[in-house]
């Protein structure tokens, strides 16, 4: 009979709604994720056009204190290098914002996936 009281109360104190639902965690997941993902496309244009013509004014530049140009020729820019080769990390926001968009996707319609997968992402 305890067993049955505590399940009671476990039922009753649960929050319901749509905004305590997975369409809406997961929606808002495909939201931010989208605009990570338009913003990743974004920065990736303007480092091409910087490795084009590197002394050209990209259009994120606002002012000498704003500056994405500046901000991508530094280090930082590019973490991973194989020798010469370097890769900007604007490149590496497309594939990994393209895989939460799909898990987004993924959870907003509700498909089971197996427990593993579902506890990986949640580490991210």
């Amino acid at each position: 009979m305890k067993q049955t009281d505590a399940a009671k109360e476990n039922y009753e104190t649960t929050l319901s709604g749509w905004r305590h639902s997975a369409a809406w965690t997961y929606g808002i997941m495909l939201f931010f994720s989208a605009v990570a993902l338009v913003t990743s496309l974004i920065l990736s244009a303007e480092t091409l056009a910087l490795a084009r013509a590197p002394k050209k004014l990209l259009s994120c530049d606002f002012n000498s204190v704003v500056s994405c140009s500046r901000v991508a020729q530094t280090w930082q820019a590019e973490i991973v290098k194989f020798g010469e080769l370097s890769f900007p990390n604007a490149f590496f926001g497309i594939a990994a914002e393209s895989v939460f968009v799909t898990l987004a996707v993924i959870g907003m319609i509700r498909v089971r996936v197996p427990r593993w997968f579902a506890i990986c992402t949640w580490l991210g």
